[in-house]
C-alpha cells in the first residue's frame, strides 16, 4: 500500500539518518527499500540510498539512485552535487565539475557544490580554479574550516605562502583540533624556513592524532635539518613502530646511521627497506657500499648485482661493482 504523501514521516527519515551517521549503510539500504514501498516517489529516499551505496563503494548504484531522484525532481541540486561527488571519487573530475555547476545553477548558494568543485579543480592540478571555488564556499559559510584548509594547500601550490598560512590559521581557529590543518601549516612554515614554528604545528598535529605518521616524519625531517640527529632517530623510530611499512623512513634512518658511523644499524635499516620494497635499487646499492667499506666484499657484490638487476641503467651501481671486484682482487680473492 502506497502513501499519498511523497515523503516519509519525519521519524522514519530521522531513523535512516541515524543509521547512516552510525555507518550502518547496509541497514540504511534495507530500511529504505522497505519504506520505498509506501513512498515510491520520495526523492529523499533515493538520495539517502545513493549516499549509502557511495559509502559502500558501489558507485554505479549510487549514481543510479541519484538519477532516479532527478527523474522525479529535475531541479534537485543535492542530487547533481552528489553525482559529482561520486564521479570525483571515481576520478572523473571533468564530469564531476559539470554536475557541480548544474547544482550551482539551480542553487547559487549550494556550499557543498562550491567546495567539492574546488576539490576537483585542486585534484586536476588547477589550484587557481580551486581557490575561486573555496572562496565562494567560505563566503557562504564563514566557519568552513575544511574549505580554509584546502584553500591553504592550493595557495602553497601557487607559492603564495603567506596566504596559505593565513588560511591554516583560520582553519585551526575555527577547529582547534584540526590535525590536518596544523600539519599543512607546518608544511607552509617549513617552506618559509620557519623551522621552529613548523615543528610546533607538526607536534600539535601529532598530539591531536597519535597515528599521524606524516607529521611525525616531518618532525624527524626538521631535526635532521637542525642537525639534531638523535631526536630525528627517536621520531623516525616512532614512525616505523606505528607504520612498519613506511620504507622511506627506514631509508632515512639508514643514512643517518651511515653519517654517525653505525654501519651495522644502517645495514639493518636497508634490509628493512628491501623487505618492504624488494625492487629498491638505491637501497641495494647503498647497502653494498656499506658492506664494501667494512670489507664484506662478496655480500657487497651481491647487493650491487641486485641493484643493476632492478635498474639496468644504474651507472653508480656498475661503478661500485668495479670497485668491489678491484677490492676483491687486492684482498687476494679469486676472480669470478
Amino acid at each position: 500500500m502506497t502513501s499519498s504523501d511523497q515523503e516519509p514521516p519525519k521519524n522514519q527519515v530521522e531513523a535512516l539518518i541515524n543509521l547512516f551517521t552510525q555507518g550502518r549503510f547496509q541497514n540504511v539500504l534495507i530500511e529504505a527499500s522497505q519504506t520505498q514501498k509506501r513512498f515510491p516517489t520520495s526523492v529523499l529516499l533515493y538520495n539517502v540510498c545513493g549516499g549509502a551505496h557511495m559509502e559502500l563503494g558501489q558507485f554505479d548504484l549510487a549514481i543510479e539512485n541519484y538519477e532516479k531522484a532527478l527523474l522525479i525532481k529535475p531541479n534537485y541540486a543535492d542530487a547533481f552535487c552528489n553525482i559529482g561527488i561520486v564521479q570525483q571519487k571515481k576520478g572523473e573530475l571533468n564530469a564531476a565539475i559539470q554536475n557541480y555547476k548544474k547544482a550551482i545553477k539551480i542553487n547559487s548558494r549550494h556550499v557543498s557544490a562550491h567546495y567539492n568543485m574546488g576539490i576537483s579543480y585542486k585534484t586536476k592540478g588547477d589550484p587557481e580554479g580551486a581557490i575561486i571555488c573555496f572562496k565562494k564556499a567560505i563566503k557562504l559559510h564563514s566557519g568552513y574550516a575544511e574549505a580554509y584548509n584546502n584553500m591553504g594547500i592550493a595557495f602553497i601550490d601557487v607559492s603564495k605562502l603567506e596566504k596559505a598560512v593565513d588560511c591554516f590559521k583560520q582553519a585551526v581557529e575555527i577547529k582547534p583540533d584540526y590535525a590536518e590543518a596544523h600539519y599543512n601549516m607546518g608544511n607552509a612554515l617549513r617552506e618559509k624556513n620557519n623551522l621552529v614554528l613548523a615543528l610546533s604545528h607538526y607536534q600539535q598535529a601529532f598530539e591531536i592524532n597519535p597515528n599521524y605518521v606524516e607529521a611525525l616524519n616531518n618532525i624527524g625531517n626538521i631535526f635532521v635539518e637542525k642537525g639534531q640527529l638523535d631526536k630525528a632517530i627517536y621520531n623516525y623510530e616512532k614512525v616505523v613502530k606505528i607504520n612498519p611499512q613506511y620504507f622511506e623512513v627506514y631509508f632515512k634512518l639508514a643514512n643517518i646511521f651511515l653519517d654517525t658511523c653505525k654501519p651495522e644499524r644502517a645495514i639493518d635499516c636497508f634490509k628493512q627497506v628491501i623487505k618492504i620494497k624488494p625492487d629498491h635499487f638505491v637501497a641495494y646499492n647503498n647497502m653494498g657500499t656499506v658492506l664494501l667499506n667494512i670489507n664484506k666484499t662478496e655480500s657487497a657484490i651481491e647487493c650491487f648485482n641486485k641493484a643493476v638487476k632492478n635498474q639496468p641503467d644504474y651507472a653508480l651501481a656498475y661503478s661500485n661493482l668495479g670497485l668491489a671486484f678491484s677490492q676483491k682482487g687486492e684482498l687476494g680473492e679469486s676472480q669470478p
